[in-house]
């Protein structure tokens, strides 16, 4: 089961960023160590934490890979886009950003097979994970009731547009989530806390919550938020 730790909202990204980034620095030290892969959320969470992150200088970012955990299948100069949103935080603080996306081609065989050709190349598994989720306990564009799911072992999918989530997307599945060595999952609202806590419950079922997949990975922290009292 999954580690649960409690924090401010403010304190969130920012035990986040010390966590990632104490994890690519010691794999940047170990000498046996070559390219070394980073997993990102999709969303709005990276904006917080990854600045942070890219502030440090006892990383060679020359040598990460960065695979989202999820791709919208847009344009990267869409407001949306992961990969356009990474790349642009990783230029503004001046750091090489070795991205594994989908290229120019949204249609779903084709970009699902060009995203999943760059993570065969890349580094596998990820040094460390980070996942965001949504108030319906969805994880990366794994979806409640989706089919993908409800598959442990799943891997790579291309994914429809399912309301109330915008355009079709690519989404790793349970089995490459459970490849990674260390998962940082980030429950930063209540709506997401409260979905949180019934994931939790032994009986929960992943098809219907699929944020389950995370929790009972032994390998996976979780960063909730802390519920205010008085």
């Amino acid at each position: 089961m999954a580690q649960v730790l409690e924090l401010s909202e403010a304190d969130i990204p920012i035990e986040a960023a010390a966590r990632i980034g104490d994890a690519l620095a010691a794999a940047c030290a170990e000498p046996s160590q070559g390219r070394i892969g980073l997993m990102v959320s999709g969303g709005r969470t990276p904006a917080q934490v990854l600045p942070l992150v890219l502030g440090r200088d006892d990383i060679d970012w020359a040598r990460i890979d960065v695979v989202a955990s999820d791709e919208r299948l847009v344009s990267r100069d869409y407001p949306a886009s992961t990969e356009g949103l990474v790349r642009r935080l990783f230029e503004k603080a001046g750091r090489v950003c070795h991205y594994v996306g989908f290229g120019a081609d949204t249609s779903p065989d084709m970009a699902l097979a060009q995203w999943q050709a760059g993570i065969e190349r890349m580094a596998w598994p990820p040094v460390i994970a980070f996942l965001g989720m949504g108030d319906d306990a969805h994880t990366a564009s794994l979806f409640p009731r989706r089919p993908e799911a409800a598959r442990a072992d799943l891997f790579v999918a291309s994914v429809p547009e399912t309301a109330p989530h915008v355009a079709p997307r690519l989404t790793l599945g349970a089995k490459a989530l459970s490849d990674c060595e260390t998962l940082l999952l980030v429950a930063n609202s209540a709506g997401k806390a409260a979905q949180l806590e019934r994931a939790l419950l032994p009986n929960s079922d992943p098809s219907e919550l699929p944020v389950v997949w995370l929790t009972r990975m032994a390998q996976t922290t979780v960063l909730k938020i802390r519920k205010e009292t008085g």
